[in-house]
C-alpha cells in the first residue's frame, strides 16, 4: 500500500489514458477513436455485393495494385493484394493460378517458406514498442524479452543469421528463381535478416532479379504504422496511402478497433496490452503482399463485428498447396514457433520438408569449433557447451550396421540433457528465461537422429556389394530405405525431459528474473513493485513444489494435442535439424533436402541391385567380346596363311614340276574349314555388336 500510494504518479501512461477515457465516458463525449491521419478519406461502402467480390475474384480486375514507395531514398515499386474475409474465402486453388499471375510471380522452380520466428529482443523492440514496461516483459515471460544472457551474445546470434540467409538461402534462391514467402510484419526475425540482405541485391539487379518474395500480413498487425498521423515513412503508411482497396476499409477498421480495444481500457481488470495496437510495420523485402483485413462485419450495421484470422489461414493453406504441389520446397523455422507445433506437423504431412535452426551455440548440432578461439558467445563458454566424453562413454558410442546402438543413444541422451541443463543453470544465474522452444525441438532432433542415416561415411566411395549388403541388412529392421525411423521410447523420453526438468528450470528461472527485478530496475516502473512481491511468492511456492518433487515439474493440466505434434514433429522423416553456427552442414543439408533436381537422395535396394546386373552385363560382354576378337583376328591370319601356302606350291609345282596336290589339297581343305567356321559364327560381328552393347551400357 505504501509503494502505491508513494508512487502513484510514476504510474505508465497507459494508465492515464485510462483514467481520461473513464473521464470521457462519464462525460458523454463520445467513444474515444485511436488517432488516424486526415488524408484518409472515409467511404461507407463495405458491404459490396457478394457477386461482385466473385467477379472480381474470376477475373482478378483491379484486385492487385502497383504501389510505389520510397525505402532507404530509392523508389521501388510494389504489388499489393488487399483482401477481406469475404473475398479470402472465395479463393480456391483454381483461383490460385489467377492470384499468381496477377501479382506476377512467373514461373519459380522452388518454395522457401520462412516461417515467423518470434524472440529476438532487439527485433521485438523495434516491433513492438506497446509492449515495453509490461509485466510480460519486465518479468521476462515474453518473446520481447532477450534470451541471451548479453548484448554480445545477441550480436553472435544475429550476426550469424545475417550468414545463413547470405550463404545459404540466398545463393539457393538465386540459383533456383526461388519463391520466398514470408510474414509481411517486422517481428519476425528470419524475414528481418532477410531484408537486411535481399534488399541490396534487389536494388543491384532490378528487374533481372531471379528470385521472389512474398510477404503475407494481417491489417491488425500494421494498422497503427499505416495510420499514424505523426509519420508517414513507415511501409505500411506509404502503401495505404497508394492503395485505393486498403483505403475503403481503413477508417472503418480504425473505428472497429478503438470500439473494441479502447473501451477495455475502461476495464481496471482488462490487460494493458489488449487496449494497444500492435506497432509492427511491413517488411522491406518483400516485392509482393497480401495484406489480410482479418474482420467479419455484421449484418447489423449497429454492431461491431468481430476479429477472425480463419479466412487468412485458409487462404495461406491453399496457396501454399498448390505452389508447393508440383515444386520442391522447404520450410525453416528458428527462435520460437508463433504458429505452434499443429502447424509444422502439417507441413510435414504434406511431404514439405521442416528445417529446425539451434540458435544456441553447442556441440553435437554444431561441429565447427576453433580450438584457438574457442566458442563465441558467453553462454557457451559459462555452460560448457562442448564438453569432454569419458573414456567409458566413448566406448558405449559404438556404430552398429551403420547406426549408433540404442546402449550408445542412451548414453548421448545423457549427454545431450545434461547440457541442457547446465545451459538452464547458467540462465537462472543470470536472470534469464529460455524462450526459444525451437532451438531446444532442433537440439534434440539432431541428437536423436544423429548416425541414423545409411550411406557413406565422410564422402567416401562405398563398393556397390557392400552398399547392397548394408541395405538389405536395413531392410530387414526397417521399411524406409531413406531414413531410419527414430524410437518412440526415446523420442518419448526426450518430451517427458521437456515437460518435466525443463519447465521446472523455467519456473526457476522466471522466480530468479523476478528477484533480480527488484534488487534492479528503472525507476519509472516502481508501480509493479507489488505485483512483482505477489508474483515472487507465487513463484517461491512453485519452486518448493519442484524441489520436493525432486526437481521435476508436475503438470496435470498437459496440452495432450500439443504433446502430440511434438511427437509427430520429432518422429518425421520430413523433419531436419541444424545450427546456424555450423552453415557449412546448413548448405549440405539444403541442397540434400530441397530436391531442386528432383533425384532421389541416395538409390534404393531395386536400384542397387539393377545398377549391379547392369555391370555383371557389361563385364560379360566385355569379356566375350575380347573373346570373339580373339578368335577374328587368328582366323584372318589362318586363312590368310592358307591362301600364301597354297599360292606357293602352285608355284613350286608349275617352275620345278614338283608333286604339290597333296599340300594344295590339304591346305585348300583347312582354308575351306576356316571360310565355314567363320560364315557360321560370325566372330567378327559378335565382337563389335557385344562391345558396342557393352559400351552403351557404361555410357547410360
Amino acid at each position: 500500500k505504501g509503494w502505491r500510494a508513494r508512487n502513484i504518479a510514476e504510474a505508465r501512461h497507459n494508465i492515464v489514458i485510462r483514467e481520461l477515457l473513464i473521464a470521457a465516458h462519464a462525460l458523454e463525449v463520445g467513444q474515444p477513436k485511436f488517432p488516424i491521419d486526415r488524408s484518409f478519406a472515409e467511404e461507407r461502402k463495405s458491404n459490396e455485393n457478394t457477386d461482385v467480390d466473385e467477379m472480381k475474384i474470376q477475373t482478378m480486375y483491379k484486385m492487385v495494385e502497383e504501389c510505389k514507395i520510397v525505402v532507404h531514398g530509392k523508389e521501388v515499386a510494389k504489388k499489393v493484394l488487399y483482401l477481406t474475409n469475404k473475398q479470402a474465402v472465395m479463393f480456391d486453388e483454381e483461383a490460385m493460378h489467377r492470384v499468381i499471375q496477377a501479382l506476377d510471380i512467373g514461373e519459380p522452380k522452388f518454395v522457401i517458406k520462412l516461417l515467423p520466428s518470434i524472440g529476438s529482443a532487439m527485433q521485438m523492440t523495434i516491433a513492438h514498442s506497446e509492449l515495453i514496461g509490461t509485466h510480460e516483459v519486465e518479468f521476462g515471460v515474453s518473446t520481447n524479452a532477450s534470451s541471451e544472457i548479453s548484448k554480445e551474445d545477441e550480436r553472435v546470434v544475429e550476426t550469424q543469421l545475417l550468414l545463413f540467409m547470405k550463404t545459404c538461402v540466398l545463393p539457393l534462391a538465386m540459383q533456383t528463381k526461388a519463391l520466398i514467402l514470408i510474414g509481411g510484419a517486422n517481428d519476425c526475425v528470419l524475414s528481418a535478416s532477410l531484408s537486411k540482405v535481399v534488399l541490396a541485391e534487389q536494388a543491384r539487379l532490378g528487374k533481372d532479379c531471379p528470385f521472389t518474395v512474398l510477404a503475407t500480413v494481417c491489417e491488425r498487425e500494421i494498422h497503427s504504422k499505416a495510420v499514424d498521423p505523426d509519420d508517414r515513412n513507415h511501409v505500411a503508411a506509404q502503401i495505404a496511402r497508394n492503395s485505393s482497396a486498403w483505403q475503403k476499409r481503413i477508417v472503418k477498421m480504425n473505428d472497429f478497433y478503438s470500439d473494441t480495444m479502447l473501451i477495455k481500457a475502461l476495464d481496471s481488470s482488462a490487460n494493458a496490452t489488449e487496449s494497444v495496437l500492435q506497432q509492427c510495420d511491413l517488411t522491406h523485402a518483400a516485392e509482393r503482399y497480401i495484406i489480410f483485413e482479418g474482420f467479419d462485419e455484421d449484418e447489423d450495421v449497429k454492431k461491431t463485428g468481430c476479429y477472425n484470422n480463419g479466412p487468412q489461414k485458409a487462404f495461406e493453406s491453399v496457396f501454399l498447396q498448390y505452389m508447393t504441389r508440383k515444386l520442391p520446397s522447404i520450410a525453416v523455422q528458428s527462435f520460437s514457433a508463433s504458429q505452434g507445433y499443429p502447424f509444422l506437423v502439417d507441413l510435414t504431412s504434406r511431404n514439405i520438408p521442416v528445417l529446425l535452426l539451434d540458435t544456441t551455440e553447442r556441440c553435437i548440432t554444431s561441429t565447427k569449433l576453433d580450438p584457438k578461439i574457442g566458442p563465441l558467445t558467453k553462454l557457451a563458454k559459462e555452460s560448457d557447451s562442448f564438453p569432454s566424453i569419458t573414456q567409458a562413454q566413448h566406448m558405449q558410442l559404438r556404430v552398429e550396421d551403420g547406426r549408433i546402438c540404442e546402449e550408445g543413444m542412451d548414453t548421448l541422451l545423457n549427454i545431450a540433457m545434461e547440457m541442457v541443463e547446465r545451459k538452464l543453470d547458467v540462465l537462472c544465474r543470470e536472470g534469464v528465461i529460455d524462450m526459444l522452444d525451437t532451438s531446444l525441438m532442433a537440439f534434440f532432433h539432431h541428437v536423436l537422429t544423429l548416425g541414423s542415416n545409411i550411406g557413406s561415411v565422410g564422402g567416401k566411395a562405398v563398393p556397390l556389394h557392400i552398399q547392397i549388403s548394408e541395405l538389405e541388412k536395413f531392410q530387414r529392421t526397417s521399411k524406409d530405405s531413406n531414413k531410419a525411423l527414430l524410437s518412440p521410447e526415446l523420442v518419448t523420453r526426450v518430451l517427458d525431459f521437456m515437460n518435466t526438468r525443463v519447465s521446472a528450470w523455467k519456473v526457476k528461472c522466471e522466480c530468479s528474473r523476478v528477484e533480480k527485478w527488484l534488487m534492479k530496475h528503472d525507476k519509472k516502473y516502481n508501480h509493479m513493485l507489488s505485483d512483482a512481491v505477489i508474483a515472487k511468492k507465487k513463484l517461491e511456492e512453485k519452486v518448493a513444489i519442484i524441489d520436493a518433487n525432486g526437481g521435476n515439474f508436475a503438470d496435470y493440466n498437459l496440452d495432450v494435442s500439443n504433446w502430440i505434434a511434438q511427437l509427430d514433429l520429432l518422429m518425421s522423416s520430413h523433419t531436419y535439424s541444424a545450427s546456424i553456427f555450423d552453415l557449412d552442414e546448413v548448405r549440405r543439408l539444403l541442397g540434400s533436402v530441397a530436391k531442386i533436381d528432383r533425384l532421389p537422395n541416395s538409390n534404393s535396394l531395386e536400384a542397387l541391385r539393377t545398377l549391379q546386373d547392369a555391370w555383371d552385363h557389361v563385364e560379360v560382354y566385355h569379356l566375350l567380346a575380347d573373346r570373339y576378337k580373339l578368335i577374328s583376328k587368328i582366323t584372318y591370319v589362318m586363312m590368310l596363311l592358307t591362301g600364301i601356302v597354297i599360292t606357293i606350291l602352285s608355284l613350286l609345282n608349275s617352275i620345278y614340276d614338283s608333286d604339290t596336290h597333296v599340300g594344295v589339297i590339304a591346305m585348300s581343305f583347312l582354308g575351306t574349314c576356316l571360310a565355314a567356321y567363320v560364315s557360321y559364327t560370325n566372330p567378327i560381328i559378335k565382337w563389335q555388336q557385344l562391345r558396342i552393347a557393352a559400351l552403351t551400357i557404361e555410357s547410360n
